[in-house]
């Protein structure tokens, strides 16, 4: 399939936090690109000696900084009106964990370049397995035969934004999907969740959202947040959204949300299998 770019949101702030930012954000970069990806940058609060040579860029040079979901939507317009399949789109901290304990990672990007589009039927926006949410050890030594052979979706309509992978729906005639703008109308400090409810408008319109198995995400900057600069700040954020996502129609069941409930209300197949060449798989190689 047509997968080249890399579209990554990177706000720098004007604190403490910037040099650190900056550095896992170059890191990044490095990392994208030598897996063979050009990488686009919605830059917001960059000075002239931020930029770099091998990147391209979208400013903000509005002055008015853009909160996660209108950001990420800069960068969706352009990604919807290229001719790409497929794009990543991240937040400026992401990147893959390396090395054969975990499967595919390393050769994600030409196993999804070398894929035919057709073996992605049915899945339109996918992230990669997020570690510290879904044990994968056991997982891979169970299905290494599968896992060999195949790209493994699992069904996850409570997806992060901060790594998609998401499919051009403009380039084969459907709506494209952007993401809502939460906000507090009193502060204008962002509410976390518009990327949960992306993966929630998505799956309600039939689309496939999934955790891609094979792959295990690196979050460099977890610690290094630029919105939530406390472990106390992170657990209210995630308070406030488990009382929002009842109104965007996420059930219970036995007292904790009921994704699964969710996802199969709108006929969302719990996994997909989709071939992939051989060679390309570091667990071929065991």
């Amino acid at each position: 399939m047509l997968f080249n770019t890399a579209y990554i949101i990177s706000y720098l702030p004007n604190d403490s936090l910037k040099a650190r930012r900056l550095e896992i954000h170059n890191k990044q970069v490095d990392y994208w690109l030598a897996k063979g990806l050009n990488v686009l940058v919605y830059a917001q609060g960059y000075q002239q000696d931020d930029f770099r040579k091998d990147v391209q860029y979208i400013v903000n040079t509005r002055g008015e900084t853009d909160r996660p979901g209108p950001a990420r939507n800069v960068l969706l317009r352009a990604f919807y009106d290229s001719d790409e399949d497929f794009c990543l789109l991240m937040d400026n901290d992401i990147v893959l964990y390396e090395g054969e304990k975990y499967c595919d990672s390393d050769n994600l990007v030409q196993i999804l370049k070398d894929i035919p589009l057709e073996s992605l039927e049915g899945v339109d926006v996918f992230e990669p397995l997020n570690p510290t949410q879904t044990p994968f050890s056991a997982f891979y030594a169970e299905k290494k035969d599968v896992l060999a052979n195949n790209l493994i979706f699992k069904r996850r309509p409570n997806i992060s934004g901060c790594c998609l992978f998401i499919r051009n729906f403009k380039k084969f005639g459907e709506e494209p999907f952007f993401y809502n703008d939460w906000f507090d109308e009193k502060t204008g400090k962002v509410i976390m969740g518009e990327d949960v409810a992306f993966g929630l408008n998505l799956t309600k319109k039939g689309k496939g959202v999934y955790s891609l198995m094979n792959a295990v995400r690196k979050d460099m900057g977890w610690t290094s947040s630029s919105w939530c600069k406390s472990p106390e700040i992170r657990k209210q954020s995630f308070e406030t959204l488990k009382a929002i996502l009842p109104t965007l129609g996420v059930g219970t069941k036995n007292g904790n949300l009921d994704w699964a409930g969710f996802a199969d209300r709108y006929k969302i197949p719990r996994q997909v299998l989709a071939p992939k060449k051989k060679s390309a798989s570091i667990l071929d190689m065991m």
